[in-house]
C-alpha cells in the first residue's frame, strides 16, 4: 500500500513541479506545443519561389522596379491557417509583383507558426510589488535559419542550409 501512495505521490508531484519551474505555463504539459516545435524546426522558414528577383527585391527594396519591369509589393501577413486547436500557421513579410495580366506573383515569404498558449504568471517587481497574471497568450515562432528553394522540376521545394551558396 505503502508503494501505491508513492507512485500516486510522484505522479502528483511531478505536474506541479513543471508548472512552478515554467512559470505557471502550461505549455509544457500541451502534447501541441511538441507539434509546434517540430512544425517550427522542420517546417518553418524562408520560401523563395524565385532566387534571383528575391534577392534583387531585397536589394532595391519594396516599390522599386524589378528587373523584369514591375514593382516589388510587401506584405507583412496573409493566408492564416488553423492547424489544431492552439496552432495557427500564416505566411508572413511576402515579397511580390503583379504582372501585366493583374495576376500577383509571390517571390519569397516566410512560413511562421502562431501558438496560444494559457497560464497564470508571476509578474511585478520589488517596488511595484508582485501579483499574479491569468489568461491567455500567443506568440508568433518561424525559424529563420530554414530556407526552401522551390525546384521548377518537382514542383517542390528543397531544403537548403542557410550558409550554402
Amino acid at each position: 500500500m505503502r508503494m501505491i501512495y508513492a507512485i500516486f505521490g510522484i505522479l502528483v508531484v511531478i505536474p506541479i513541479v513543471i508548472l512552478v519551474f515554467s512559470g505557471g505555463n502550461t505549455q509544457f504539459l500541451d502534447p501541441q506545443y511538441y507539434k509546434l516545435r517540430k512544425l517550427e524546426n522542420d517546417t518553418s522558414g524562408l520560401y523563395v519561389l524565385d532566387e534571383e528577383l528575391d534577392r534583387e527585391a531585397r536589394r532595391i527594396g519594396v516599390g522599386k522596379i524589378l528587373q523584369n519591369g514591375y514593382k516589388v509589393i510587401y506584405e507583412y501577413e496573409a493566408d492564416i491557417d488553423k492547424i489544431d486547436s492552439r496552432i495557427k500557421s500564416g505566411k508572413h513579410l511576402i515579397y511580390s509583383y503583379i504582372d501585366g495580366n493583374g495576376q500577383k506573383n509571390t517571390i519569397s515569404y516566410y512560413l511562421c507558426y502562431k501558438y496560444y498558449t494559457y497560464g497564470l504568471w508571476l509578474i511585478g517587481d520589488e517596488g511595484a510589488g508582485f501579483r499574479f497574471k491569468g489568461g491567455d497568450e500567443s506568440v508568433w515562432l518561424c525559424n529563420r535559419d530554414n530556407v526552401f528553394y522551390y525546384d521548377k522540376e518537382t514542383d517542390t521545394f528543397i531544403k537548403k542550409d542557410k550558409n550554402d551558396k
